[in-house]
């Protein structure tokens, strides 16, 4: 009886500091900076994956990942975001130039997104701000564009490992199809959950446990994955887009980043509350 009073108090305590974080604002400048850094952080993770398994393996993988999760249509949106950045090779010297900017607009994301886990830690800024301080911030954001792409790499090798133990199995015993979609589904879990965990421990400014920071994205990783399936389901069956024409697929990766972005800031409340037990506090 006293977990269950602890947990009903821990998720009441989550949903008052949620409400006091102005959660749409933040949602709503999170989804902004997504919606100009998505292509950028895309190049960058199918260059850096591309470079060990080639550029349609890592697309199809991403592409893959996104209908498995959510449905086709928001991947479908994803993919024909994917082939307009690589529609027209650039020339070298093109190529070169764009790379700064490239490099920024994914930064960008990050930045916006450390500057919102601050503002959940109630972490004050810092007083002075020089050009080392902004380059390290860049630097940092960067970093967890490379995460990204170490991520999808695991991702990838994971479907290779499932379907080789797939073709193993079934040479000596049948191997029922729905347990290889609790293995592929427990990785899946464990993936995102680390990038959450590193998110936290890298862009926020303040000191945190890590065991509570694990407790904090395990939590925020189920809500995620839950949620894609749940938003998947409300795009598909919503008609999300119809009514706007050609204006449509902006609309669907509208409305899948921003409540992308406010489960993601609610597992960040929820990390809060728990790091700082102040459930213990408020009631």
């Amino acid at each position: 009886m006293k977990l269950l009073n602890d947990i009903k108090l821990l998720l009441k305590a989550t949903y008052i500091e949620w409400r006091k974080q102005r959660p749409e604002l933040l949602s709503a400048a999170i989804s902004f900076y997504v919606i100009f850094s998505l292509g950028p952080v895309l190049v960058i993770i199918i260059g850096i994956v591309g470079l060990l398994f080639g550029k349609q393996v890592a697309e199809s993988q991403i592409i893959q990942e996104i209908q498995r999760s959510i449905g086709p249509k928001l991947a479908e949106v994803i993919q024909t975001l994917i082939e307009e950045a690589f529609l027209h090779p650039a020339r070298e010297l093109t190529t070169i130039l764009s790379i700064p900017i490239v490099v920024f607009g994914a930064s960008m994301l990050f930045y916006r997104l450390k500057n919102t886990l601050n503002v959940i830690w109630d972490v004050k800024p810092q007083s002075r701000s020089n050009l080392i301080t902004a380059i390290k911030s860049y630097i940092f954001s960067f970093l967890m564009v490379i995460i990204l792409g170490i991520l999808l790499m695991m991702l990838i090798i994971k479907s290779f490992l499932l379907v080789l133990f797939q073709e193993f199995l079934n040479n000596y015993i049948p191997f029922p199809v729905y347990l290889l979609q609790i293995i592929d589904g427990i990785f899946t879990f464990l993936a995102v959950t680390i990038l959450f965990a590193v998110t936290y421990k890298v862009l926020l400014e303040t000191p945190i446990r890590w065991r509570d920071i694990w407790v904090g994205a395990s939590v925020t990783s189920f809500m995620f994955i839950i949620s894609q399936f749940i938003i998947g389901l409300y795009i598909s069956k919503a008609e999300v887009g119809t009514a706007y024409g050609a204006l449509g697929s902006l609309t669907i990766l509208l409305v899948w980043i921003f409540y992308s972005s406010s489960i993601y800031l609610v597992g960040a409340v929820f990390t809060k509350v728990y790091s700082q037990r102040l459930w213990v506090k408020t009631f």
